[in-house]
């Protein structure tokens, strides 16, 4: 009896062995399927970085953007500024000339136009319009080019066109005697289709100053002798007449 009571305590012994050892093996399991392995973890890290990535790329597109631009527009102000110091001393004025390609190319392009506005790019525009020391204009390649480009803001505020002075520098070489008709037609044109952001035309006339006033009168005047010529211009009893002696001068 004694020796089958110590193999059935024997027994009992190994079944609470085998019972622990299967709780040890299935918590090890489990430890291990909860567990991912580094193929996974290395997956997970890509995917939060792209993510990462994603959220970065637009934020840092603009700032490298915007710093281009401010760049861009100092060394603008840096090439005309070298060129009235070389005007004043007599020499040839060449930076802004030899700039000019890139100006045009970024100002021409709609989707920096925004920045370029936005970082304060017409009072740099205005100087490289402005007269030279010696009171003679910039070259005729860059009146012809920022002319055309400023033609391509038509909606700009009033306050950016006011604190700029850029409008005052189109009318000047609207009206010097110097300036080719191209670009006074150009002036023009530009002036017009500025007119009612620069003078406020929505408001209160008694909010001008003299100045803008003068610009105002100018422009409306302007405008009536446009019309005037394209009413002569019609006119075919006129038009005969115009025809008739210009053919007797001829004989």
């Amino acid at each position: 009896a004694l020796p089958i009571c110590g193999k059935k305590k024997k027994r009992r012994k190994k079944k609470s062995d085998m019972g622990r050892s299967d709780d040890l093996s299935g918590s090890d399991a489990e430890g291990k399927s909860s567990k991912p392995s580094d193929f996974e973890e290395m997956m997970q890290k890509k995917r939060k970085e792209r993510s990462r990535l994603r959220r970065k790329t637009g934020i840092e597109v603009i700032n490298a953007r915007d710093q281009m631009v401010g760049r861009f527009i100092h060394e603008m102000s840096e090439a005309v500024e070298a060129d009235r110091q070389a005007n004043r001393e007599g020499k040839p004025t060449t930076k802004t000339v030899a700039l000019l390609p890139e100006v045009m190319r970024h100002l021409n392009n709609a989707e920096l136009r925004s920045a370029f506005l936005d970082h304060d790019v017409l009072p740099v525009i205005t100087n490289w319009l402005a007269p030279l020391p010696s009171r003679s204009l910039p070259y005729l390649k860059i009146r012809d080019g920022l002319l055309h480009v400023l033609g391509q803001m038509p909606n700009l505020d009033r306050d950016l066109l006011k604190d700029s002075c850029v409008g005052k520098a189109v009318m000047l070489l609207y009206r010097h005697p110097q300036e080719t008709r191209a670009n006074k037609r150009r002036a023009e044109k530009i002036i017009h289709e500025w007119a009612r952001p620069i003078f406020g035309l929505k408001s209160d006339p008694k909010d001008l100053t003299r100045e803008e006033r003068e610009e105002l009168d100018h422009v409306r005047k302007s405008q009536q002798a446009i019309r005037r010529r394209s009413s002569r211009g019609n006119d075919p009893v006129r038009r005969q007449s115009i025809e008739s002696a210009q053919i007797g001068r001829a004989v």
